[in-house]
């Protein structure tokens, strides 16, 4: 079966620190997926890299079967994927 989203090896730097390094993952339709870790293990760089907000330093993403191409969050839509950011500004109450 081919997976709707693959990663593979996908790596960040910042300067000499390295962000998050070697991930891989394949999510298949029908999956849901939780992504849990502690405190400044990379979660949110790598959904940030998914959305187009964070550019990757190597690695592949694949969309469908296919190399996606996401330098950007119009990118990102593009292939579908969104990100709503939990913020606290959104509603004044």
């Amino acid at each position: 079966m081919t997976a709707m989203l693959e990663t593979r090896a996908l790596t960040v730097r910042y300067g000499r620190h390295i962000a998050i390094t070697g991930v891989d993952l394949a999510v298949v339709k029908g999956e849901r997926l939780a992504l849990l870790g502690h405190n400044g293990a990379g979660k949110s760089c790598f959904m940030k890299i998914l959305s187009g907000a964070y550019k990757r330093d190597s690695g592949v993403i694949r969309i469908d079967g296919k190399e996606a191409t996401i330098n950007n969050p119009r990118d990102a839509k593009d292939y579908g994927i969104e990100t709503i950011y939990q913020t606290l500004a959104l509603a004044d109450n």
